[in-house]
Parts: structure tokens; C-alpha cells; sequence
């Protein structure tokens, strides 16, 4: 594992991980991801929290 990553086990409920993570999934401002590349490498989406209330 690389040095300057460290995890924790069971640091957050798995309740608490879902929230953000089905909010994100549900969110209708989401947009194509825009990294400039191959979509067949990369294929992402993007929400701009600074944009939500």
C-alpha cells in the first residue's frame, strides 16, 4: 500500500458512506464528466457541490 494513503477499518457506518454517495446518484444537476479524455478510458460524472443549495 502506498505510504501516504492510510485507511482505517470501520472508521465510518456504512450507513453514514451511503448518504453522500445516494445523493450524488440521485442528484439531477450531474453532469458529464469533463477530464478532456478517451471516454473509453474514462467515463466519469461530475456534481459541483458549490452549485447546490
Amino acid at each position: 500500500m502506498d505510504p501516504l494513503i492510510v485507511q482505517f477499518d470501520d472508521a465510518a457506518s456504512a450507513d453514514y458512506c451511503e448518504r453522500p454517495i445516494q445523493r450524488f446518484e440521485d442528484a439531477p444537476e450531474k453532469s458529464a464528466g469533463r477530464a478532456g479524455v478517451d471516454k473509453d478510458k474514462k467515463d466519469s460524472s461530475d456534481l459541483y457541490l458549490s452549485t447546490l443549495p
